[in-house]
Parts: C-alpha cells; structure tokens; sequence
C-alpha cells in the first residue's frame, strides 16, 4: 500500500515522498518527484528495485547489497558520491547516467546496462567479471581510467580522449567513435559484433583475438 514521507521498515531509513511497495511483483518504486536516500540497515535488498527517477549515495556509512535482484533505475540517473555499492548475481539497469565521483561501487556480476554517460571522476570502480552495455548514445568520460571487463555497445559509444581498459570481451553491435583515445585490451580478449570498430590507438597487454573477416 501507500506510504507517505519518513521512515520506513522496508529496509530505508530513510525515504522522503510516496513509498508505493508492490508486493504483487515484489518491486519498490518512488512516485515522480520523491528523491530517495539509501540508508540500507538490511544485508541485501529485500526486494527487486525499480527507482523511477533516481538513486544517489551520498553518506559515507551507506552500504548497500544487490543480492540477487534486478535493479532498474530511471531517467535521472545514478550519482555514487560516498559508501559502498556491493553488486551481486542480479541485472541493473539505468536508464540515465553513470557517475561515480568518491566511494566504492562494486558491479554486478551479471550486465550494468547505461542509457546515457559512465563518468568516473573518482573512488573505486570494480567490474566485479561483469558486462557493462551501452544501450543509448553515451559517453565514456571522467578524470580516472575505467577497468571494464566485458563491454557491449548496442548503440552508440564515446570512448575517452585518454585511456579506457577492457579485459574480457569488447562486441560492438553499433557505433564506437574513438576520440583519439586509446583502449587498452588487458586480458583475454575477443572483439565482435555487427558494427565495425575502428581504434586510434591500441595496446595489448593481454591475448587479443581481432574479429573475423
């Protein structure tokens, strides 16, 4: 049912706006216009997440684990600027952009699909053997060096002016732009996909298998 501002014993300490808990599909959505702040007192989510306009870390005690469930986020986006994110065995999705200034954001296991931008400026990013996809026209940016593992462009990608690092696959299924920036493949590599790559500059530090043909 409908729940209004303050304090709920979901797992939030604190939720600010309408709380709407559906226990039909076991998923928690904030109504347009709430803001949400995750002060997790529970191990994992309790439940799948759906967060309609955005989920922002800002204190530096927040820990917050996925567990197993999928996680969507809207279209304003995911800002980590403290805390600790532990990604587990379920999908997330984020419908906005990726920014990670200070803290530790640790990826899923499974896929961390981005609609729009992945800006590290700072903290820890850790792939965590994961697949970071590209679904929107975005942008990889920021002032720290992305450690992808596999990486999946399913529309348009950006790279960096300065260096990106992939270690697993690197499928390219639509536009990568390289902006005279360098991909460092890393570890056991394999480019593929419909869409052509054209790099500017490579290095390989690991084992890189070129597409066919």
């Amino acid at each position: 049912g409908n729940m209004g501002s303050g304090s709920s014993q979901m797992g939030f300490t604190s939720l600010s706006g309408t709380f709407i808990e559906n226990t039909t599909s076991y998923s928690i959505v904030l109504s347009t216009g709430a803001t949400y702040s995750p002060r997790i007192f529970s191990a994992d989510w309790a439940k799948a997440a759906s967060f309609k306009i955005e989920v922002e870390l800002t204190d530096d005690t927040t820990a917050v684990s996925q567990g197993t469930n999928a996680v969507t986020i809207g279209t304003n986006g995911y800002a980590h600027n403290a805390g600790v994110f532990t990604g587990g065995g379920g999908t997330m999705d984020i419908n906005g952009n990726f920014t990670l200034t200070a803290g530790t954001f640790v990826s899923t296991t499974n896929t961390l699909s981005l609609a729009m931008n992945f800006t590290y400026n700072g903290g820890v990013f850790t792939n965590n053997g994961g697949t970071v996809v590209f679904d929107g026209t975005g942008a990889v940016n920021g002032a720290s060096v992305a450690n992808f593992n596999h990486v999946t462009i399913g529309n348009t990608l950006t790279a960096p002016a300065g260096a990106m690092n992939v270690a697993g696959a690197f499928v390219n299924n639509g536009t990568f732009i390289h902006n005279s920036g360098t991909v460092v493949f890393n570890g056991a590599t394999a480019i593929s996909g419909s869409g052509t790559s054209s790099f500017c500059n490579v290095t390989i530090s690991g084992a890189l298998t070129a597409p066919a043909g």
